[in-house]
């Protein structure tokens, strides 16, 4: 069983997406936990979303505390903290927890304007497909 912790920090225009990658996932997680950091731009996703926990903060806590604040908050052996302005492969959590270790890293998909720029800080080998990089 895994929690996932979607943290955002200005990125409310964007977390529905990352939100709907995890409620399509062919594995559902245990636990969904949404923690807007201080913002104030998430409270329109409780509605959309009620079967997510939310965690509205009025002011910032900061990355290192916040992480531990939610951390706190789970209670499943396995978490993966996600971004919410990034999202999943439908498979993701299947794929993951098919793999016997403490800690697994998933590759990445970088699209959209600003991906030869990024691809070009990202040390190792990218693999183009359909126009995007893997």
């Amino acid at each position: 069983m895994i929690t996932i912790v979607i943290a955002s920090y200005g990125d409310g225009h964007l977390a529905a997406h990352c939100i709907e990658s995890i409620l399509s996932q062919s594995v559902s997680p245990h636990r969904v936990l949404f923690v807007d950091d201080g913002v104030g731009d998430c409270e329109h996703l409780q509605s959309l979303y009620p079967e997510i926990e939310f965690v509205l903060r009025p002011e910032n806590l900061g990355t290192v505390a916040n992480f531990q604040d939610m951390l706190s908050r789970v209670e499943t052996e396995y978490v993966m903290f996600l971004g919410a302005d990034n999202w999943l492969r439908s498979d993701t959590i299947k794929l993951l927890s098919a793999e016997n270790a403490d800690i697994v890293t998933y590759d990445i998909v970088v699209t959209g304007e600003l991906k030869d720029e990024i691809l070009s800080r990202v040390p190792g080998e990218s693999q183009e497909v359909n126009g995007d990089h893997y």
